[in-house]
């Protein structure tokens, strides 16, 4: 079910986006 670096890859990708959004925010 899972393609293990895909997956990690798209969350890290989205942590860091949404952490930059957050940090813009602020």
């Amino acid at each position: 079910m899972f393609q293990t670096r895909k997956d990690t890859v798209y969350v890290i990708l989205a942590g860091i986006f949404i952490t930059n959004a957050v940090v813009a925010e602020l």
